[in-house]
């Protein structure tokens, strides 16, 4: 079924990540033998690209399920056999999207699906399975943590991040190519936005995820996608001779690949890296640069050759270029409209250039200029309304459906807690409910809103139990809030909420220094590695995980820190100001 490249490709890179990967690696080379010659390859290729952190904080068998399922819809659906094997690779069968949490959920979907596209040629099912995701996702404002597609099902509610990676996940499923696509930054405007492209007949098709229509290539977004600098997609690994698209280069084990030109006009623009004596300077990190909401944002780091120079495909605007090689660098602003290359010499006070004064900058944004201009007829427009109408009925129905008002009632303090937690109600009133011990209702107010949608009842229990001994001193003190903040509370910032107190309590065994946070902190910083190139920065590692590979990045371990911390008593939280 795969090439002898793939074969290759998959067995070198898990060789190389094997001695990174530790005991966990003894464990998978343990269980590989167990699976038939194509899992192999594919479980071998995962561990080989995967983001290091993910192979430890996930089992062998998720990944496993993961794999299987992939392979059964290659066999029984017929336009997943006609891709090619890159496109399969990292459209159909990789587990990870962006940077939500991972669970084992593709037969779920599948069987949410399969009858309802069956007869369908493969674009009457990508709009079908649209519909479906709009009559049971929609978007709510939420924190920068990404819950799973089977969260975001059985809450119905999700950023556009996690509509898109809950929209691919649906079409995956059922052995349609998908990937998230972002525009990282707006040139004209604030904020961000993500959405769906799928694979047809060779093609790459936008959509809105959980935003319908009848036909293709239409969404909102599309007058607003046309003023975007930049519009990129990313892989979790560079297998592919030519997958059709410039690849704008890796940041972490994530490669970038710039789709700007399918949505508004572009040029292919040249900067050129000078010394003052016009040498051209190889390696200097070239970071493009947009203003959004008050500052500058990287949309794209490049890196120049041994002429100095480095290229994008851009749109037609202004853009912020930062150039930094060793103690020399440059910041300039150029107008892409107007120019196809930019000369930038670079010198070693650049960072005192117009220190303490105003600039008075004139910034261009791309104009509306929409390359995609389909057009439905009023029949269609007329059907997608009535179909929306209806999903967003079936939509609000399910999830007000798992809001039981008797129980509620019992708790009016929680009632909008257990309103927000919609189908995990269950998990939450459960936890509530157990006794009458207050710190219950403490631990909960203690939580996000998002946490209410996937917070588990067992490790909430575990954590209460965990913390209470330490709960008297903090009492007869006064400040019980401080215990309740930063002692009770299991949330630290944006990872996966996990128990830990046990087995970090296990891991040091009571030793006198963990009374003393800077010993605490010295520790982790002698113990915990990190390379970057290993990993995907925007996801954190649980303590557990971090402290079983020895790995994390500096995020992962301030996490770890203040684990340890309240697990042996002391408040401790990450500083606002820092993140």
């Amino acid at each position: 079924m795969f090439s002898d490249k793939l074969q290759e490709y998959a067995q070198k890179k898990y060789e190389q990540r094997l001695p990174v990967l530790g005991k966990i690696g003894e464990v998978v080379a343990g269980k590989l033998p167990l699976c038939t010659k194509e899992e192999q390859i594919l479980m071998k290729f995962f561990y080989g690209t995967m983001p290091l952190r993910d192979a430890g904080e996930y089992e062998f068998e998720v990944f496993l399920g993961f794999v299987r399922h992939s392979l059964m819809v290659y066999r029984t659906m017929e336009w997943c056999r006609e891709v090619p094997e890159e496109i399969f690779l990292h459209h159909i069968l990789y587990y990870r999207i962006n940077s939500e949490n991972i669970e084992d959920c593709r037969k779920f979907f599948y069987e949410k699906l399969i009858d309802r596209i069956k007869g369908k040629t493969l674009q009457e099912a990508v709009l079908e399975i649209n519909y479906w995701c709009a009559e049971n996702g929609s978007y709510e404002a939420s924190d920068h943590r990404t819950i799973s597609p089977l969260v975001l099902y059985r809450s119905g509610k999700g950023r556009c991040g996690e509509e898109s990676t809950f929209a691919v996940t649906a079409f995956r499923s059922v052995g349609v190519p998908a990937r998230q696509v972002y525009a990282p930054w707006w040139a004209h405007c604030d904020d961000n936005h993500a959405w769906v492209e799928v694979y047809i007949e060779g093609k790459w098709h936008f959509l809105g995820a959980c935003e319908p229509e009848e036909i293709l290539d239409r969404g909102w977004f599309v007058n607003a996608s046309s003023r975007a600098l930049l519009i990129h997609t990313r892989n979790f690994s560079d297998y592919g001779d030519d997958l059709g698209e410039p690849c704008v280069g890796r940041e972490d084990r994530i490669w970038f690949y710039n789709v700007t030109a399918g949505y508004a006009k572009a040029r292919q623009f040249e900067i050129r890296v000078l010394e003052e004596d016009g040498r051209a300077v190889g390696q200097a990190d070239v970071f493009v640069e947009v203003l959004n909401s008050g500052e500058y944002h990287s949309v794209a780091k490049l890196c120049t050759n041994e002429e100095g120079k480095a290229s994008i495909l851009i749109g037609l605007g202004s853009i912020h270029l930062r150039i930094v090689k060793g103690k020399k660098g440059r910041e300039v602003t150029v107008n892409t409209r107007v120019q196809e290359s930019a000369a930038v010499v670079i010198r070693e006070d650049w960072f005192a250039e117009g220190q303490g004064e105003w600039t008075q900058l004139d910034l261009e944004a791309p104009e509306d200029s929409p390359i995609h201009r389909t057009l439905m007829s009023k029949e269609q427009k007329d059907r997608s309304l009535r179909k929306l109408c209806r999903a967003n009925e079936i939509r609000s129905g399910r999830i007000e459906g798992y809001y039981v008002e008797e129980k509620a009632a019992r708790y009016p303090e929680e009632k909008e807690i257990l309103h927000a937690a919609a189908g995990n109600f269950d998990e939450i009133y459960s936890f509530l409910d157990k006794d009458s011990n207050v710190d219950r209702r403490y631990l909960l107010h203690s939580l996000t809103v998002k946490d209410y949608k996937d917070a588990k009842a067992a490790i909430l229990e575990k954590h209460l139990g965990h913390a209470s001994k330490y709960r008297e001193r903090w009492e007869k003190a006064g400040k019980l809030d401080i215990y309740i903040s930063y002692i009770l509370c299991p949330r630290i910032y944006l990872e996966e909420m996990t128990y830990y107190r046990e087995f970090i309590e296990k891991y040091f065994g009571g030793q006198a220094w963990l009374s003393d946070p800077f010993a605490i902190w010295g520790y982790i910083e002698r113990t915990i590695g990190y390379d970057s190139a290993e990993d995907y920065g925007t996801i954190f590692t649980t303590p557990v995980g971090t402290l079983s590979l020895r790995f994390g990045n500096l995020v992962s371990r301030r996490i770890l820190f203040v684990a340890i911390c309240r697990t042996f008593g002391i408040p401790a939280r990450i500083s606002p100001v820092n993140m």
